[in-house]
């Protein structure tokens, strides 16, 4: 995939054409050259933060990736973890629609934060826990020890058959969260900044963020939108399938 650091609009053309060249060309013809003679489209860009390609950072991507290979060669099961909020009822994007046509949806409904903190494994299980508010060190910690828990009961000797890889998201890596990691022992390894490619919990938060939350239309409460959360997570259909779902309504 080619990548270009440099936006180009019509409007930047226009004044360079008439500021070197004395030009005036109109925006037809310019977007007629830029597609036909060309072949280039008009497409959406993507924006990042300056320290996303930096040396450093793409040395992190690689040395996790290489220590991600290496865990996959030893036949190690690979535990993502992750966590998203939910906020409304409908965050659905994209519909089919006939050319031309704007779809405008007034089903979405605003609700309190509905955190979502998700485990996905390589060998085709979930784990996950849904409860109110956001996440944050103490909430990701009492996940972990969820997880260990369950993973003890399945197999005494599971942390030397796993790997538990998370982001870099502050109360990951937080000094309380360190400690916690250090004191259960946990195998785990931190993906670099912005490598969602090694990240496929992305896809299940995905899966239940493009369904509609309150299809009957009725007011609702978060205890609800949580209840239909879990229900999505064990009816989906994808490869991955709930093994235990943790309701918190305490806070």
């Amino acid at each position: 995939m080619r990548q270009s650091g440099v936006v180009i609009t019509t409007k930047i053309i226009q004044e360079e054409l008439k500021n070197k060249l004395g030009l005036n060309v109109s925006k037809y013809h310019v977007i007629k050259y830029l597609r036909h003679d060309l072949g280039l489209s008009y497409h959406k860009v993507t924006q990042i933060t300056p320290n996303h390609n930096t040396t450093i950072s793409k040395l992190s991507r690689q040395l996790a990736a290489a220590e991600y290979i290496r865990a996959q060669y030893r036949g190690k099961i690979i535990i993502n973890v992750d966590e998203t909020i939910v906020q409304s009822t409908d965050n659905r994007n994209y519909t089919w629609a006939s050319p031309g046509t704007t779809t405008l949806s007034t089903a979405s409904r605003r609700m309190s934060k509905v955190s979502i903190t998700a485990a996905a494994c390589s060998n085709g299980q979930l784990f996950f826990t849904v409860n109110n508010g956001t996440t944050n060190s103490l909430t990701f910690i009492n996940f972990l020890i969820l997880l260990v828990k369950h993973l003890c009961k399945l197999d005494p000797w599971w942390y030397t058959k796993y790997l538990i890889i998370v982001d870099n998201a502050p109360y990951h890596k937080s000094s309380v969260t360190i400690d916690a990691i250090r004191k259960m022992r946990l195998p785990i390894l931190f993906l670099g900044p912005y490598q969602f490619d090694l990240a496929p919990v992305e896809q299940v938060f995905r899966c239940i963020k493009q369904r509609d939350l309150n299809e009957a239309r009725c007011p609702v409460s978060t205890k609800q939108i949580i209840l239909k959360v879990i229900i999505d997570f064990q009816e989906a259909d994808i490869k991955i399938y709930a093994t235990f779902g943790v309701l918190d309504l305490q806070h």
